[in-house]
């Protein structure tokens, strides 16, 4: 039997998966409310997923994995949003990281007494994982990116946009060629921040990207880095609008497709898009 060397892309949504979590904010000061809300694939039987949220204060060195494993997650929510209070921290701590776990089931729990959750928490075989850091600052210094629209652009230049319900139509002429696809984030998304490295201060820019995920088609970058902000990692003029491009081939024979676009600005900000598209080909 020969082995093959192909694997699936991590772009590819081929089964039920938590893409990403929001927190609104991702960092705040303590005593503020956070909101936190999933982005999640559709599971294969169409049931909604059982969804419970657990919150690790850890102790340090200890990650979000092993704050589970441990025993030392505690459940604090259930649904779809999840809303909880960033603690006090210490008068010498500048800063804290708390781990929000969101566990998503496709049928029941094994332990529905929820004393011994682990990675082996759900009877069925549509589940995922997701750990989502939350920081506590003494002041708040950082908001999610926000999405302003996205396109489809043929080799013509026309466009394509979804529309007010999260709908694409697309219609094609014997085969679908290769579309470019351009995510627009709000000036705002991209923000100035302070750190400090070996007791020096320096002023930065966030390093925003895009990954994207459907469940059809290929894409030609899986992450886009790129921005019209940059130039070779420098800031060289603000404009109105931050551009982010890949290119999707759709699947030859049409058909419907679920997009997942994800923005991020590695510093817990998150906002992402999800919409759904027909693909017609005409002779």
């Amino acid at each position: 039997m020969a082995c093959s060397s192909e694997f699936e892309p991590q772009s590819l949504v081929s089964k039920f998966r938590i893409i990403a979590v929001k927190a609104e904010p991702p960092s705040g000061m303590p005593g503020e409310e956070v909101s936190l809300s999933p982005l999640m694939s559709d599971s294969k039987t169409g049931q909604p997923p059982l969804l419970v949220w657990l919150i690790c204060y850890p102790h340090p060195g200890q990650t979000g994995t092993q704050c589970l494993e441990e025993g030392g997650a505690q459940v604090a929510g259930f649904g779809n949003n999840f809303q909880f209070l960033l603690p006090e921290i210490g008068e010498k701590e500048e800063n804290k990281e708390i781990y929000v776990i969101l566990l998503a089931c496709i049928g029941n729990l094994k332990e529905p007494d929820f004393k011994k959750l682990d990675y082996n928490f759900c009877d069925g075989e549509e589940n995922d994982i997701a750990i989502k850091t939350v920081t506590v600052n003494k002041e708040k210094n950082n908001h999610n990116p926000e999405i302003n629209s996205v396109h489809f652009i043929e080799q013509d230049g026309t466009s394509h946009t979804p529309d007010e319900n999260n709908f694409l139509a697309l219609n094609c002429q014997n085969q679908c060629e290769e579309l470019i696809v351009q995510l627009k984030l709000t000036p705002e998304s991209l923000e100035k921040y302070e750190e400090n490295r070996f007791g020096e201060t320096s002023t930065k820019y966030e390093d925003l990207f895009i990954s994207w995920f459907a469940t059809a088609g290929k894409f030609s970058k899986a992450r886009t880095y790129e921005s019209e902000y940059f130039d070779s990692g420098e800031i060289t003029e603000i404009r109105e609008v931050l551009y982010y491009e890949t290119k999707w081939t759709p699947p030859e024979d049409g058909g419907n497709v679920h997009f997942y676009f994800v923005a991020y600005d590695q510093r817990g900000g998150v906002d992402f898009i999800k919409f759904d598209a027909s693909i017609t080909i005409s002779e």
